[in-house]
C-alpha cells in the first residue's frame, strides 16, 4: 500500500515580467519598526527604507523611496523579505539612522548592517563592549 506525502505548497516569490526574481537596490536607507499597535509581539520584526537605485521590477521606479516588507533573513547587506523580493543595500544609511546607532551606543558594521535577533535585544546592532 502507497502512502502519500503532502507537502505544504511553497510561497510565491515576486517575479518581474520575465520570470526573474525580484531584486533592487537601495541607497540611503534606514532599519524601520512596524508601528502596529495590534500586532503580536512575535509577529514584529524590522523593514528597511530607502531610495531605489537600481530595480528590475516595473512596479518599482529609480528614485523612489520605499518600505520593505519585513526582512526574513539577512546574508552580508542582501536583504531577503517575506514576500520573497531581495534588497541589496549600497552606501551607508541615513545620517539620521547613523545618529540614532550612536545616540543607542550600537556598533555599526558596512558589511554587515542589518542583524536579525530572535531574543530580546534590538534589532540591528549589538552594544560595543
Amino acid at each position: 500500500m502507497a502512502t502519500s506525502s503532502r507537502r505544504k505548497p511553497a510561497a510565491a516569490v515576486p517575479k518581474t515580467s520575465t520570470g526573474a526574481p525580484r531584486f533592487i537596490e537601495l541607497e540611503d536607507w534606514a532599519v524601520h519598526h512596524p508601528d502596529e499597535p495590534y500586532m503580536a509581539p512575535e509577529q514584529k520584526g524590522i523593514m528597511i527604507s530607502g531610495v531605489i537605485v537600481t530595480s528590475n521590477s516595473r512596479k518599482f521606479k529609480v528614485g523612489q523611496r520605499i518600505i520593505t516588507s519585513l526582512i526574513s533573513r539577512t546574508q552580508g547587506r542582501t536583504m531577503f523579505t517575506q514576500t520573497g523580493s531581495i534588497y541589496e543595500l549600497r552606501g551607508d544609511p541615513t545620517p539620521s539612522y547613523m545618529d540614532w546607532l550612536k545616540s543607542k551606543k550600537m556598533k555599526y558594521d558596512p558589511k554587515r548592517p542589518v542583524i536579525l535577533h530572535t531574543g530580546k535585544t534590538q534589532p540591528g546592532r549589538s552594544k560595543p563592549s
